[in-house]
């Protein structure tokens, strides 16, 4: 139980990092659920794949919340009321900057020698060096 919270805030926290605003492990689940296979997912695809039967809740709490930071976008469909989302220019360039650094801190604690801790690197942001350490 506690591993799982602790990767839920390892997660957050490297979603927070590269959109410079603090972002859940859901949010990001729900950013690279709607970037996979580039095409947009209806709310019952994103439910699915995050193994949740709450719908509602899917669509009214994470999804507005993704769309409120301008990380996907609602799509309405031509053919019935139904409406799907689509990840943005910016939830995309997040996604890509979010696994990138993952691949990079994951990479860098593996070549640490057995039993030290890697040392931490700060990543340097546009408008100045992050004072967070990952």
């Amino acid at each position: 139980m506690r591993i799982g919270a602790a990767y839920d805030r390892w997660i957050a926290e490297c979603l927070a990092t590269v959109a410079r605003e603090p972002l859940g492990s859901t949010c990001a689940a729900v950013l690279h659920l709607t970037c996979l296979k580039n095409r947009p997912k209806t709310p019952a695809e994103i439910a699915r794949l995050l193994n949740r039967d709450d719908v509602p809740n899917v669509i009214y709490s994470i999804l507005a919340s993704s769309r409120m930071r301008g990380l996907v976008e609602r799509q309405q469909s031509q053919r019935s009321k139904s409406a799907s989302y689509r990840v943005t220019r910016r939830g995309r360039r997040v996604a890509l900057d979010y696994a990138a650094l993952r691949a990079e801190v994951l990479m860098r604690a593996r070549a640490a020698p057995r039993g030290e801790q890697p040392a931490p690197r700060r990543r340097e942001r546009p408008d100045g060096p992050d004072p967070r350490h990952l």
